[in-house]
C-alpha cells in the first residue's frame, strides 16, 4: 500500500497552483509517497519524540530544525543495510524542499 502527501492538501493551500506556498509557507509542489515497507508495518501510526509524524499530517508543518528531528526522520527511513524485513518507512519525496535539517535528511534518504 502507499499513501501520497503533498504540501496543497486540503485547507492548508492558499492557491491550487504549484509553487504558491500554503499558509506555512511550505511549497504547494512538495510532495511525498510512501509505502509501510518490508515489515509492512506502519512506523508512523505514533507519535515520536512528541512530533506527529503521520503521513495525513504531512508535510510535518511544526516539525523543529533540531537534533531530535533530525534523528526521528533518520529513524523512519527504512534501511536495507539494517536487513531485508527491518523497520522504517519507503519514501520518494519531489517538488520543492523546505528548508531545515529534518527535510534536508527526508529528501537525501528517499531517492
Amino acid at each position: 500500500m502507499y499513501e501520497m502527501g503533498t504540501g496543497n492538501s486540503g485547507t492548508r493551500t492558499t492557491s491550487g497552483f504549484p509553487g504558491n506556498p500554503n499558509q506555512d509557507g511550505l511549497p504547494a509542489d512538495l510532495w511525498i509517497m510512501v509505502s509501510a515497507g518490508p515489515d509492512h508495518i506502519d512506523d508512523t501510526s505514533a507519535g515520536r519524540g512528541g512530533f506527529n509524524l503521520t503521513e495525513g499530517q504531512f508535510p510535518w508543518p511544526t516539525l523543529p530544525d533540531n537534533d531530535q528531528a533530525v534523528a526521528m526522520i533518520l529513524m523512519l527511513i527504512y534501511d536495507p543495510t539494517n536487513g531485508t524485513v527491518s523497520t522504517g518507512q519507503v519514501y520518494r519525496t519531489g517538488g520543492s524542499k523546505p528548508a531545515g535539517r529534518p527535510y534536508d535528511c527526508l529528501f537525501a534518504g528517499s531517492k
